[in-house]
């Protein structure tokens, strides 16, 4: 387990490099904190469920070079890497495979899944199975590592850069949690956080005929077009 456990990390490392935009390995200690205790959770649950390291170790590997796959497919798309909200779009790939498969590639998908299964039927075929209770480790191992390497780092929300400076394995794990924090909506500073105004308001019918100050917002029209177009183009 533990040769399996330490190759696999270095390997991780590896495939990371052939990120777009690639991280720098140059990053706070808690961002390989974040890094090595995820892999050691997900080799922890997968070896748990096969009792096979050296077939949960390649999973487990296989998975996050798909994962690097897939955002570097979108960055050559949309300019943006792999988020953490990106990932309920796997389940839309296996629904509408012919809306995502062209912008990863027919002939990856094709490859990937033909090596999946040949590596599926050889791992569950030679590999012997071990004890099951060896994943304790692991997992144990893992979930400290998430502890200490769990710091309140607001994300800057500039995907790239969070993913230059913390690496793929941090900038979506603090992603994910940055998303499911309470929102301080009077803290924004948005001036569309007052009480709306109606229409046939005296106040807005002031600001309509040039008598007063405008005391609302005028009406506004949002586009949500997701990657069909950049809509900044039109803006003359």
């Amino acid at each position: 387990m533990l040769p399996v456990a330490l190759g696999g990390l270095a390997l991780t490392v590896g495939v990371e490099r052939l990120l777009v935009p690639r991280p720098a390995l140059r990053r706070p200690a808690d961002c390989w904190m974040l890094h090595a205790g995820l892999w050691c959770v997900g080799l922890g649950l997968l070896y748990a469920l096969t009792a096979r390291p050296l077939f949960s170790g390649v999973n487990l590997l296989l998975l996050w070079l798909l994962i690097v796959l897939v955002s570097n497919s979108k960055y050559h798309s949309l300019r943006e890497p792999f988020v953490c909200a990106d990932f309920e779009y796997f389940s839309d790939a296996v629904k509408f495979p012919r809306l995502y498969l062209p912008f990863f590639g027919f002939g990856k998908a094709a490859l990937l899944a033909v090596g999946f299964l040949v590596y599926l039927w050889a791992g569950l075929s030679f590999e012997v199975p071990g004890a099951r209770l060896a994943a304790l480790l692991p997992l144990a191992v893992g979930l400290g590592l998430l502890r200490l390497g769990r710091r309140q780092v607001q994300p800057s929300f500039d995907a790239e850069r969070d993913v230059r400076d913390w690496g793929l394995a941090a900038s979506l794990w603090r992603y994910f949690w940055a998303a499911r924090a309470p929102v301080d909506r009077a803290g924004l500073g948005s001036p569309f956080a007052g009480e709306p105004v109606p229409a046939s308001s005296p106040a807005k019918a002031a600001a309509a005929s040039g008598f007063g100050q405008p005391t609302s917002l005028p009406d506004l029209v949002s586009v949500q077009s997701e990657s069909f177009f950049d809509v900044r183009d039109l803006w003359p």
